[in-house]
């Protein structure tokens, strides 16, 4: 199994998503690639980051750490996050994701998911969990799949849909193509034994 470590995200991992957004292939499906923005990672995100982990016990945004290759045990690879995104309806939830390409197809963003979503639908936390991603982002379809999502739609977002999400980076136009959207309204079930 991956060995990684979840821990809430703290105002110290500033530099952390600032480099993970700066990576033109990590933020492929997120902005068209543009460098990350410092200014709107440190006034807008980070804060919705840490504000999210504080609105239950189960919700919220974690760093995931573990070592790649041999490296340090304690290695940013990434962070997941668990959101109430509609005060109307708060027995739902968002799932987010983003990780460096290092650990790309390595099913890390899928087991670093799993506990988070289990332990939201084990203490009642969440009843439903919704995702979305862009049409051409195959491996997060993987992980929303492989996490037991079904899809459950297809729309062409707003540019004010788009801007109105906390890590959306800037920008004046939306990509020509469609967000999936995806459901899930039971914990996932365990991997299977390899």
């Amino acid at each position: 199994m991956h060995e990684f470590a979840l821990r809430p995200i703290t105002p110290a991992d500033l530099p952390h998503l600032v480099a993970l957004d700066d990576d033109p292939e990590v933020m492929r499906y997120l902005n068209g690639g543009r460098p990350a923005d410092r200014l709107h990672i440190e006034r807008v995100v980070l804060p919705a980051f840490l504000a999210a982990s504080r609105a239950g016990p189960h919700l919220g945004v974690w760093v995931v750490e573990g070592a790649l290759r041999g490296g340090d045990a304690h290695e940013f690879l990434g962070w997941v996050s668990l959101r109430r995104m509609d005060p109307a309806q708060p027995a739902t939830a968002t799932l987010g994701f983003r990780f460096k390409r290092a650990s790309w197809g390595r099913g890390v963003a899928t087991a670093a998911a799993r506990p988070v979503l289990t332990r939201a639908f084990d203490a009642g936390e969440v009843e439903r969990v919704v995702a979305t991603t862009y049409q051409d982002n195959v491996a997060s379809q993987h992980v929303l799949e492989k996490l037991g999502f079904a899809l459950v739609g297809r729309f062409r977002p707003t540019l004010d849909e788009v801007s109105s999400g906390a890590t959306y980076a800037g920008g004046d136009e939306v990509w020509d193509g469609d967000e999936l959207a995806y459901e899930l309204t039971t914990a996932p079930t365990p991997p299977a034994p390899t």
